[in-house]
């Protein structure tokens, strides 16, 4: 799949959560985000991690910004970064 393919799925789920969930806001979102990383944790699996994906682009309806150029610009500084093992395991940018 190329970058294209990436951006007209997030444009095609978009414009169904504005039909499914023509109430939801960000707070929804919110509290829906929280479920998915649960159920996530308890099953590491693509699906599960497909609905967390989901969920956070749907939630990208309510906050101002090009999601596409934002994550491309973190790409960037998180490629300049250096980065650091914490004891538990996660890596934090020093």
């Amino acid at each position: 799949m190329n970058e294209t393919d990436y951006e007209s799925l997030f444009l095609r789920f978009k414009d169904f959560t504005k039909k499914a969930f023509p109430e939801a806001n960000a707070d929804s979102y919110l509290t829906k985000i929280k479920e998915e990383l649960t159920e996530l944790e308890k099953d590491q699996n693509i699906d599960e991690l497909a609905d967390c994906v989901l969920v956070l682009i749907g939630l990208s309806r309510f906050i101002s910004g090009d999601l596409k150029g934002a994550i491309e610009k973190k790409i960037a500084i998180n490629e300049q970064r250096k980065w650091e093992k914490m004891d538990d395991g996660t890596y934090h940018h020093c």
